[in-house]
């Protein structure tokens, strides 16, 4: 079991995508301020074994029913498998 904490990151203006993709660069400018952990910040703790019979999540203690089926989640859980 691993748990990791990020800083809190608020766009002021948003980003709205690529303008080149193969340069890389975006649509617009954008601001964004990135609040110091001790004020706010995101914990997340992950944790693996074989015994497991199912991949499964919880956010604020709740277990979300159906995530490991959502696009998004599948994304992130089968990407730390490879």
């Amino acid at each position: 079991m691993e748990t990791v904490s990020a800083p809190t990151n608020i766009a002021c203006v948003k980003y709205w995508g690529k303008a080149s993709v193969e340069y890389n660069t975006p649509i617009n400018s954008s601001n964004s301020v990135t609040l110091d952990q001790s004020d706010l910040r995101a914990v997340t703790t992950a944790s693996a074994s074989h015994d497991f019979s199912e991949d499964r999540l919880w956010l604020n203690g709740e277990e979300e029913v159906g995530a490991a089926t959502s696009k998004r989640f599948r994304a992130c859980v089968d990407g730390v498998r490879r």
